[in-house]
């Protein structure tokens, strides 16, 4: 029970992470603007990964 629910964790974590990853590169290349880049790290904090 407890392995899986470690696995499951790092499951969702790792998602989270490259979901994540992707936004910021989305982010990086479409919306370079002041606000929205200050916008992206407050978030980015936030969700801590």
């Amino acid at each position: 029970m407890v392995h899986a629910r470690l696995k499951l964790k790092a499951l969702f974590f790792l998602t989270c992470s490259f979901a994540n990853f992707v936004w910021l590169c989305y982010c990086n290349v479409y919306l370079i603007s002041p606000s929205f880049l200050a916008f992206r790290w407050f978030f980015f904090i936030f969700l801590g990964f």
